[in-house]
């Protein structure tokens, strides 16, 4: 797990500025990726059974079934310890 560069996220962002309309979900998940402020783990399910995992609402049953990358917000940007 890469240590937390939140400095580095901003800094890629704001290259952006002020036209930030142009970077979809996928380039914000790679930079926020990239800058250790995700951690990713890999899965063939769901990472919850309570409606929470994005995956699951965006992947097929056969796509999980052959593995996927499962992104969370950092602990330490999450609150924890």
């Amino acid at each position: 797990m890469n240590e937390p560069d939140p400095i580095g996220f901003a800094k890629a962002i704001l290259k952006h500025f002020p036209d930030c309309r142009i970077i979809d979900g996928g380039e914000l998940q790679d930079l926020a990726d990239k800058h250790g402020l995700l951690t990713k783990e890999r899965r063939t399910t769901a990472c919850s059974d309570d409606g929470s995992c994005n995956c699951a609402d965006c992947l097929s049953p056969t796509e999980m079934e052959c593995g996927f990358d499962c992104y969370h917000v950092h602990p330490l940007l999450a609150g924890k310890p």
